[in-house]
């Protein structure tokens, strides 16, 4: 449902004033939720949920820029939009560090929480109706990564990462719909990786299905053995691959019904 409770607007703010309350209330009649942190890198950090919209509300408090550059790079990563909020004079010093393409509009003081709340609806309206699943691949071949992601971009955005610590390091800024995660791998394999997803409670739900090259008995059960969500073998047709990754997200949308 486009305007159900699970659609989010993450609000970054360095006043937590009578007006945000305004505006987290004004949100939430028009069913979307809002998680509110302080504008610090940690509370940033800690929230892992996926925003459909950022709001960043600057009044008399300046941010700075170290926080405004991390959360250029979060929005970038998860292709989320920005809307600055507050005081004109503190605003003009946040664009200086986040480029304008990251910025979907701006409030000036004083502020219409009505305006703005419609002006939110609308933006997760829209990026609902064309919004793609996100599917992160670890592979530290890079012909696989780019087969892979040839294969599945025209539905789906995919994200490639070439080794486990790379997928780990990803992870702590966006999550993604579904991994699929090399089980041969150096360093650290796809056994070791996916016990260090299970380990963190922000990352435990995460889909994970594995791909091998090797479709020997053996190698099967113990992949089994893990309970990933599948494992595909990557000596299949793309067009099988293709199936069985709509086939994952079709029964995940059909449980939710």
């Amino acid at each position: 449902m486009a305007d159900g409770l699970g659609n989010l607007a993450l609000l970054v703010t360095t006043e937590h004033s009578y007006l945000m309350v305004s505006l987290i209330d004004k949100l939430a009649e028009r069913r979307i939720r809002t998680v509110s942190v302080d504008a610090d890198i940690a509370s940033i950090f800690q929230s892992k949920e996926k925003a459909n919209v950022i709001l960043v509300y600057v009044d008399q408090t300046p941010i700075g820029d170290e926080v405004l550059v991390f959360l250029r790079d979060r929005a970038d990563t998860g292709n989320i939009p920005i809307i600055l909020l507050g005081d004109k004079y503190n605003i003009e010093a946040v664009q200086k560090s986040i480029s304008k393409d990251f910025i979907d509009s701006i409030f000036f003081r004083p502020i219409n929480v009505d305006e703005v709340a419609a002006h939110v609806q609308a933006i997760i309206k829209a990026r609902n109706a064309s919004v793609k699943k996100k599917i992160l691949v670890v592979d530290d071949s890079a012909d696989t990564l780019k087969k892979i992601k040839e294969w599945l971009q025209g539905k789906y955005q995919v994200i490639v990462a070439k080794s486990g610590t790379m997928a780990i390091k990803y992870l702590t800024m966006e999550i993604p719909d579904l991994i699929l995660l090399d089980y041969e791998m150096p360093v650290l394999n796809g056994k070791q990786v996916l016990e260090m997803i299970r380990s963190e409670k922000d990352f435990e739900t995460i889909p994970i299905m594995f791909l091998t090259s090797c479709n020997d008995r053996n190698v099967v059960m113990d992949i089994a053995k893990l309970k990933p969500e599948g494992y595909l073998l990557k000596t299949m047709d793309p067009e099988q691959i293709i199936a069985q990754v709509d086939t994952f997200f079709a029964e995940k949308k059909a449980e939710k019904l």
